[in-house]
């Protein structure tokens, strides 16, 4: 899922509809749902500038509820650094 689509999303744009719909097909298993950390770092980026730090940290939280494979998230793997005392994980053993 790119930047635009999670601004669609948050904006409740044109298009919230398939956005929307994307996420319930994932809930369900139909689909599955990858998002690059730089969409997260894009959303995170703009919504810093346009309505502030604390404003941007609540869209990443949300992002990080979405239905969404977290396995290429950044956000997600540093909560699991996080979660390991700081130890590096590889990603492709968790």
């Amino acid at each position: 899922m790119d930047t635009f689509a999670f601004f669609t999303y948050f904006e409740e744009e044109d298009g919230v509809d398939t956005v929307e719909s994307l996420f319930e097909m994932s809930k369900n298993g139909e689909i599955e749902i990858f998002a690059s950390f730089i969409s997260y770092s894009e959303v995170f980026y703009i919504t810093c500038q346009n309505e502030g730090e604390e404003s941007a940290k609540c869209r990443i939280d949300l992002m990080n509820k979405l239905p969404i494979d977290p396995k290429y998230n950044i956000a997600y793997i540093r909560f699991r650094e996080k979660q390991t005392d700081g130890k590096r994980i590889d990603r492709n053993t968790s």
